[in-house]
């Protein structure tokens, strides 16, 4: 009886669990937001929902906050940001086309981060708004597209 039982697990292993692992593939496929190198970053304000503002230029290979007062940026904290920023990758598009962002908190974003690349004309934008209410994600967009999308919520920090 042991026996059948064994290989009844293992045959169940061997043909089910084995079609799975593509699932795990597919999550190593993500869609990155932006196609950004983190070191080409020189400029970033990031904003909340209630309007505080910071603002943050690169000069001489070094971080400063310009705005609200001209001091020293820590850094690790910004090299931390840009390197979220050029890695960040979409989980899953939750709607293409919202009829309303202001169900994902999204309109205005909770926090918005806007960045200029060197050598590019235009700058970047990442919206990002509430949790989810699985508290695994945080609805994000991009100024370039309509579509919301479904970010780490380990990001937020």
């Amino acid at each position: 009886i042991l026996l059948v039982l064994a290989l009844s697990l293992g045959g169940y292993a061997y043909f089910v669990e084995s079609k799975n692992d593509t699932t795990s593939q597919s999550k190593a496929k993500r869609e990155k937001v932006f196609n950004v190198e983190s070191v080409k970053i020189d400029e970033m304000t990031v904003k909340s929902q209630n309007g505080d503002e910071t603002k943050l230029k690169k000069e001489n290979n070094t971080w400063k906050i310009v705005s609200p007062s001209a001091i020293a940026a820590d850094p690790a904290a910004v090299s931390a940001i840009t390197t979220a920023l050029a890695a960040l990758e979409q989980e899953k598009v939750v709607e293409e086309n919202p009829p309303s962002l202001k169900e994902f908190t999204l309109d205005p974003a909770r926090i918005s981060i806007t960045f200029h690349v060197a050598g590019e004309t235009g700058t970047h934008r990442l919206d990002v708004g509430v949790k989810t209410p699985m508290v695994a994600d945080l609805y994000a967009k991009t100024d370039n597209k309509k579509a919301v999308f479904l970010i780490g919520s380990y990001r937020e920090d």
